[in-house]
């Protein structure tokens, strides 16, 4: 490849100067970050999501428990609920979930 005259934009990125400067297969500082930020939050957010569904399910499995009569739980794929829920209570729990209550 010819040198390019000085002011002159090459067609064709200069591939040796990228590699020398910023490593062969090394991302600069920012991206590290930005990347290392996206995965944490993925995992901060899989991890809430995990805590709230077991609360859900702990805090109807509870009122189920206290009055079979009025509310019933199967939880075999999935979750089937037969009944009537005390939405006060739920909302605590999940309140108290994002939290990040007991």
């Amino acid at each position: 490849m010819e040198p390019e005259a000085e002011g002159v934009i090459p067609k064709e990125p200069n591939r040796e100067l990228a590699a020398s400067t910023f490593g062969s297969s090394k991302r600069a500082p920012a991206q590290e970050r930005a990347t290392s930020r996206a995965l944490h939050a993925d995992g901060a957010l899989r991890m809430l999501e995990e805590k709230l569904k077991e609360s859900i399910v702990a805090e109807l499995k509870r009122q189920a428990a206290n009055d079979p009569n009025s509310l019933s739980i199967e939880s075999s794929d999935g979750l089937i609920v037969k009944g009537r829920i005390d939405l006060d209570d739920l909302v605590m729990v999940i309140a108290g979930a994002v939290a990040g209550g007991p």
